[in-house]
């Protein structure tokens, strides 16, 4: 495979150019993960922006009554919380030069070793049938994650998207 890109759950994504980071290939990571500790798929740096962009891909197209059941459960709200929760720790980790964060640092972008700003995508792929289902989900993310999002204030984006709105929103790094 080329180096920066990946298919991640049937999307096809293309970091070449950007200073990027998976953390499941971060030697420091995969020492913690064990711990419950979980991560998100991909981090990369923004030039334009000056910001840490990180990206979660869920793939719902195999069942279209999957959202809705994890929806109403609570499961698929649990686990993207959980995840763009400790990736936050974990960059706070860093950033503080805690000593068993930095093997996690050296995998990171030069500019996102030091204090940043962060924008979580929590990218879905699902049938259009089900798209609508997407705003409950995040509006329920959005308010567990509120007070989280006050102490750390560097957080500019919080989202769910569909894969129709990712082409719009992260068309830098889409590949057909």
């Amino acid at each position: 495979m080329t180096p920066g890109l990946y298919n991640e759950s049937g999307i096809n994504i293309d970091l070449r150019g950007h200073s990027h980071f998976r953390f499941e290939d971060c030697e420091g990571y995969r020492k913690i993960k064990g711990w419950h500790v979980k991560e998100i798929d991909f981090g990369w740096w923004n030039e334009e922006e000056e910001c840490l962009y990180l990206l979660e891909i869920k793939n719902l197209t195999s069942n279209p009554d999957h959202l809705s059941e994890k929806e109403k459960s609570g499961k698929l709200i649990d686990n993207l919380w959980k995840k763009s929760l400790d990736v936050i720790l974990m960059l706070s980790a860093v950033w503080l030069d805690n000593v068993a964060s930095r093997e996690i640092k050296s995998c990171l972008p030069t500019y996102a070793q030091q204090k940043c700003k962060v924008k979580i995508f929590h990218l879905i792929k699902c049938d259009k049938s089900i798209e609508h289902l997407l705003n409950a989900v995040n509006d329920r993310l959005k308010d567990r994650f509120r007070g989280y999002k006050q102490l750390y204030e560097n957080l500019l984006a919080f989202k769910i998207i569909s894969n129709r709105q990712a082409d719009r929103i992260l068309k830098k790094i889409l590949s057909k």
